[in-house]
């Protein structure tokens, strides 16, 4: 009994020494915005992956698992029926057939792109939501002046149709970032599919910024202040807070980059400058919604506004973002067509003239035979 205590001991000991063996990461193809991903076929030189030579490639229906061979710069390189291929990280996802021990060699970011949540704002049913509540809310704030029955309920539904619009905008653009506007992107729908989906998302980004309008009439209903002017609500503060937020960041990080301010403080110092910046011009507008609605309305009202600004400069900038680059296009081909036809009529105008020989009669011909046979003739007449 006492050798055989021994012996376990000693295969535990070695079994615990033994390295452990290298498991494979498996992944699993798991494009955002469409059924298929393309890999490009790799070969492995001195220098490290590159193309092959022809260049080659396979379209890899969505769900296709790989064992992952090696990373290249952040791509995954993996080896399908004996030949290597390369597919950039955005487009798979880190298997759940992976054992728990296994590392997932991808960045944070890749791994919240291909989540539910990512997954969800990569169909269409959030952004269908959105244009529902943007439309009910413009609605209700039209049918709300023309009726003061329905005046309370448009106080009530329209600015949370309008946040839970902004919100959904506001999540889209945080799990999808510029993607988030991938209905209107060219690369997958072409130059006219795009154009035709900018339309709408032109028509609802100005309801949604018109809508807004719509509250401020229901809320004073037509009051006007002691100076006589019209009330509003306070945005402009609110907005300049989100819009200035970025800008100070940038401002201040580069400050302090040129005057060699460094390290924990600086980096601190840093967020909290333009976050302080924000805070108080919120603040103003803060004062001002009170000052007109009260203490409990005027803070909910600059809540609301926070949260409506937020999702309609999303908007707006995606919105731009998208005309621009259809509006590129535009300037692309008209330039190509405008080259093409420049480059024709300056052919046509180098292209040689044919050689015109006259006889002596004053007839045309196209070569020098023929004008001297009809001088041939012309001679002849003459002598008879």
């Amino acid at each position: 009994m006492k050798h055989l205590n021994t012996l376990l001991l000693l295969a535990a000991l070695l079994l615990a020494l033994m390295p452990e063996r290298a498991t494979a990461q498996r992944f699993e193809i798991d494009p955002l915005f469409t059924d298929s991903v393309k890999v490009v076929r790799v070969v492995r030189a001195e220098s490290g992956w590159t193309e092959y030579q022809p260049y080659s490639f396979a379209t890899l229906p969505d769900g296709y698992t790989f064992d992952l061979v090696e990373m290249d710069e952040g791509r995954l390189v993996f080896d399908m029926d004996g030949v290597h291929y390369r597919v950039m990280p955005g487009s798979v996802l880190f298997s759940s057939d992976n054992a728990p021990d296994v590392a997932n060699p991808l960045p944070k970011k890749i791994v919240r792109r291909h989540s539910p949540l990512a997954h969800l704002f990569a169909s269409s049913a959030p952004y269908l939501a959105i244009v529902l509540l943007v439309v009910a809310g413009t609605l209700l704030g039209l049918l709300g002046q023309r009726s003061r029955a329905l005046r309370s309920v448009a106080l009530k539904a329209l600015p949370l149709c309008l946040a839970a619009a902004s919100l959904l905008e506001v999540a889209a653009f945080i799990v999808l970032g510029s993607d988030m506007a991938w209905w209107c992107d060219d690369e997958l729908w072409g130059f006219w599919g795009a154009l035709w989906r900018a339309i709408p998302f032109v028509v609802v980004v100005l309801m949604q910024y018109y809508s807004i309008r719509l509250y401020a009439r229901l809320l004073f209903d037509g009051r006007r202040t002691e100076e006589g002017d019209e009330p509003r609500i306070s945005l402009r503060p609110v907005a300049w807070a989100i819009g200035l937020l970025l800008p100070v960041l940038v401002v201040v990080m580069l400050l302090f980059q040129l005057a060699g301010f460094t390290g924990f403080v600086a980096d601190l110092l840093s967020l909290l400058i333009p976050v302080a910046v924000s805070a108080l011009l919120i603040g103003r507008g803060a004062r001002k919604n009170i000052a007109t609605f009260g203490r409990s309305n005027g803070i909910l009202i600059t809540l609301f506004s926070i949260v409506y600004l937020l999702g309609l400069i999303i908007s707006a900038v995606m919105l731009a973002v998208v005309i621009f680059k259809i509006i590129l296009q535009i300037i692309i081909m008209a330039v190509l067509v405008g080259l093409c036809i420049f480059a024709v009529n300056v052919g046509a105008k180098e292209s040689p003239q044919p050689q015109i020989y006259r006889a002596k009669d004053g007839s045309q011909h196209s070569t020098l035979y023929g004008a001297r046979e009809q001088d041939r003739k012309i001679d002849a007449r003459r002598k008879d």
